[in-house]
């Protein structure tokens, strides 16, 4: 990502395959695996929260690692 110019500092990869985004693992929140035949897939909405919390630090990565935390309670 940042070959192509991307501020990692403000990028958020939200993706259900783990190889999408093996080299920025930092800026990462996995969902469940998503299937085009789900009309009522609703895993954005789930972590809509969550993206509005990582989006209010300078830099993406340290909410996304402040939400690891909470979500392993480490």
């Amino acid at each position: 990502m940042k070959s192509i110019g991307l501020d990692l500092k403000k990028t958020i990869v939200i993706d259900d395959s783990p190889t999408s985004y093996r080299e920025n693992k930092a800026n990462a929140i996995p969902i469940k695996e998503w299937n085009y035949t789900q009309k009522k897939d609703k895993q954005l909405l789930k972590i809509l929260d969550a993206i509005n919390q990582v989006k209010a630090y300078e830099d993406v990565r340290k909410g996304i690692a402040h939400l690891n935390k909470q979500a392993f309670n480490y």
